[in-house]
């Protein structure tokens, strides 16, 4: 289990290209826990509780985000770490990217 009690996030935009000055900020406190399981074959599952902050693992409208999620989710990794398996769940999904624009 992996925990983070106290933890505040600051996310900055880093402006555009005609404007490179940030604009925008989302602060955010990603204080849930991480559960991992060992399955067979040398996968895991890891279930997130609380609210956790997941950096470019869900497609929202066809690009990566990172996004705030907010309750209970799990989803299953290969051994070598890749996500093998779509995150499920209920809870609110915050997309930081978007929040940033």
């Amino acid at each position: 289990m992996q925990t983070s009690p106290g933890l505040t996030g600051v996310l900055t935009n880093v402006g555009t290209i005609a404007n490179p000055v940030p604009t925008k900020t989302v602060t955010i406190h990603p204080t849930g826990a991480w559960h991992f399981a060992s399955r067979p074959g040398g996968t895991y599952a890891v279930t997130m509780t609380g609210v956790n902050e997941v950096v470019f693992f869900l497609e929202i409208e066809g690009r990566r985000s990172s996004v705030l999620l907010q309750s209970r989710f799990t989803t299953v990794f290969s051994a070598e770490g890749e996500r093998i398996a779509p995150f499920t769940g209920s809870g609110q999904v915050t997309d930081l990217c978007s929040a940033l624009i």
